[in-house]
């Protein structure tokens, strides 16, 4: 499964699939779905934790760079040429 983001902002799953040996009728491969959620509630249940997960995933990711990016700030004292790191 993936997790893409649509034309507005939005993000949405995309379910695996393999693409055919067939064409349409404007000659584009056609795909084949693998496995999909068989019915509403599953498919909501479903999309809602994995798009959850992955924005918990992307918050922790953010702190995570904004605390390295905190660690690399220098702090100059009393000598402009020598640098202390600020912690």
């Amino acid at each position: 499964m993936s997790i893409l983001q649509g034309k507005e902002e939005s993000l949405f799953v995309a379910m695996p699939s393999y693409r055919t040996k067939q064409v349409d009728e404007n000659q584009k491969a056609v795909y084949q779905d693998v496995c999909y959620p068989v019915t509403k509630e599953f498919r909501e249940k479903l999309y809602g934790e994995l798009i959850s997960s992955y924005q918990e995933a992307k918050e922790k990711m953010e702190s995570v760079t904004q605390i390295q990016a905190q660690d690399k700030v220098v702090v100059s004292v009393g000598q402009p040429d020598r640098e202390t790191p600020f912690r």
